[in-house]
């Protein structure tokens, strides 16, 4: 969920298939992206929290309105219904998936539609998740693939990721 980047969806772009990783932990990834368009859709954020450690950090692309680094369930929850609280149709479309070790690289187009206005906002971007013990212990959204990519495999190799 990165703020708006305004970037428009055309016919032919399509899911990568050659990128999409099939672990443990990239099928984490799904499950919480799917999750988290249901609750979009229907409400009820218990089910999407527990794809969460209690200590999660996430962190908004840099440039993006929403900058900034949310904590804990309660922050990262506040950051989703900000998003709702903006957004109709809200909505994200998992369009790639790798996995390296315990980090997963998502890329997704979000789509949804600013509340009371005709206003349709589809962007891309890509969301760098770390994984331990089975739950997302911290989320980076990065604009470009690349950029994602590099973070997790510095903490693949022991380095601190980039912030």
């Amino acid at each position: 969920m990165c703020a708006a980047r305004n970037q428009m969806a055309t016919p032919s772009d399509g899911v990568d298939s050659r990128r999409m990783s099939e672990g443990a932990n990239a099928e984490l990834i799904r499950r919480f992206i799917a999750e988290t368009n249901r609750v979009a859709e229907v409400g009820g954020f218990d089910a999407w929290l527990d794809f969460f450690s209690e200590e999660i950090v996430w962190e908004a692309a840099e440039d993006a309105p929403d900058a900034g680094t949310y904590r804990g369930h309660e922050g990262i929850r506040g950051y989703f219904e900000d998003w709702l609280e903006t957004v109709d149709g809200f909505h994200n479309e998992l369009r790639g998936l790798t996995e390296w070790g315990a980090g997963v690289v998502a890329d997704v187009r979000f789509s949804g539609r600013i509340k009371d206005t005709d206003s349709e906002l589809t962007f891309d971007y890509s969301q760098a998740s770390l994984i331990e013990d089975g739950k997302i212990a911290r989320i980076k959204e990065f604009r470009e693939h690349d950029e994602a990519v590099a973070w997790v495999k510095d903490s693949a190799r022991g380095a601190a990721p980039r912030t």
